[in-house]
């Protein structure tokens, strides 16, 4: 790594609980199939809209989410802007910023998705054998990361 260049985990620590009560928000309202609106996510993530917004200004500087004019467009992996990789989770066409997203998105928050990575001739079929995100993905919020957007 180059001297003065951050690494995501130190930018994101700036405000590690603003951040990730953000993330989880704005990831929980993306399963909808729309976009979030920052001051929405906010109120959910029990945060001021000023930090709010400084929040999704450090997650969008490290990769881990896309903002359009004012509104969380993609978040952690999850987006609603069409992309090579399709998703639907619990009925709702969502869209994924790579293939591996499909299953792991699927299987961290326990639930059964079916998938279309951009590249592949068959779907794909994620099912948890529990029923329930792992420990792991629990402590973490339920939510893979993901930086790869192909």
């Amino acid at each position: 790594m180059n001297e003065g260049t951050s690494r995501w985990d130190d930018v994101l620590g700036s405000m590690p609980e603003a951040t990730l009560a953000l993330r989880r928000a704005a990831f929980h309202q993306l399963l909808s199939g729309r976009s979030a609106d920052i001051e929405t996510v906010a109120d959910e993530a029990g945060l001021s809209t000023d930090a709010a917004h400084e929040a999704v200004d450090l997650v969008v500087s490290v990769g881990m989410a896309e903002v359009d004019d004012g509104t969380i467009v993609g978040m952690d992996g999850l987006t609603t802007r069409r992309t090579r990789h399709g998703l639907i989770l619990d009925g709702v066409e969502v869209w994924t910023w790579c293939a591996y997203d499909i299953v792991g998105i699927a299987a961290a928050l326990g639930a059964e998705g079916s998938g279309k990575p951009g590249a592949a001739r068959a779907g794909v079929r994620s099912r948890s054998s529990s029923g329930r995100a792992s420990p792991r993905a629990q402590r973490l919020g339920g939510y893979p990361t993901s930086r790869v957007r192909t």
